[in-house]
Order: C-alpha cells, then sequence, then structure tokens
C-alpha cells in the first residue's frame, strides 16, 4: 500500500485514511517526493511503475513445459 502525506512538526499528516485497526505496528519506508515550502502537500508523481508492477504480478504460461531448461539458449 503506498500512501501519501506531508511532514510538519514532527509528525507526517496522511493525505487519506488507511483502513488499520486501532494500535495497529506498521514498518513505514520514507521516499521524498519533493520539498513544499507551502501547507498544500505535493501531488504525487505518477511515474506508471504501478502499472509495471501490476503487469509483472501476473504469471505467465507459455504452454512449454520445457522452457524454463532452455532459458539460456539464443536466437542466431
Amino acid at each position: 500500500m503506498t500512501v501519501f502525506g506531508t511532514y510538519v512538526n514532527g509528525m507526517v499528516i496522511l493525505d487519506s485514511r488507511v483502513a488499520l485497526p486501532e494500535s495497529a505496528r506498521v514498518e513505514v519506508h520514507v521516499r521524498l517526493i519533493s520539498h513544499a515550502t507551502s501547507a498544500v502537500p505535493p501531488k504525487p508523481n505518477d511515474d506508471g511503475m504501478d502499472a509495471i508492477y501490476e503487469i509483472l504480478s501476473h504469471r505467465y504460461d507459455s504452454g512449454d513445459p520445457y522452457g524454463s531448461e532452455r532459458h539460456n539458449e539464443h536466437q542466431p
């Protein structure tokens, strides 16, 4: 899940609600997307990565049961 927010006075204020039980412990990875001096939260960058990860999350069946055995073969 990706949630955006703004850092103000030592706290991160989220842009949207998160469906978590009260007192739930979470792990947070912080990535600066822009440095804004105004109180308006920055608009998240749409770099298309969500679409790429969606495609990569699907399994592909080529129908060839021996395809993985030939993964090092190269086309001329």
